[in-house]
Parts: structure tokens; sequence; C-alpha cells
């Protein structure tokens, strides 16, 4: 479960595949609910690698967009 919609005291996630095996970082709850086919995608926020490690510790893929920079004169 992931933090934001834990609340304060998540719960403890483990990985889909194996749960002797972390499953990621900050979006770990996400990437197990899908690894474990619970729900067929999910949304969740990176700065770092919060996104991308979990979802590869889970057997998914994830997408980062890139960030729009507007080009328009001032």
């Amino acid at each position: 479960m992931t933090t934001e919609m834990g609340g304060a005291f998540p719960g403890p996630t483990t990985n889909a595949f194996d749960p002797g095996r972390t499953p990621g970082g900050s979006s770990s709850g996400s990437a197990a609910a899908i690894g474990a086919c619970m729900v067929p995608a999910a949304i969740g926020t990176q700065v770092g690698g919060s996104l991308i490690w979990p979802a590869s510790y889970c057997g998914n893929c994830a997408v980062k967009p890139a960030m729009l920079v507007s080009m328009s004169a001032p």
C-alpha cells in the first residue's frame, strides 16, 4: 500500500513474485498491485527513482513523461 493511500501508517508491501524480495521504493504498493494483477495500471510520481525502480522490481514497466518546457516569449 502506498503512503498516500495508506494514511499515516501504511501496511507492509511485498513483491508480487517473491515475498522475500523488496517491491521497491515509495511507489511499491502500486507496482506490487500491478504485478499481482490487482489493478491494470496506476499513477505515481517520481523525483529520483521512486517510480521506475519499483516497477522494474515487480515485473512492470513505468513511463515517466518529460517535463513540458514552454518556449514562449515573455
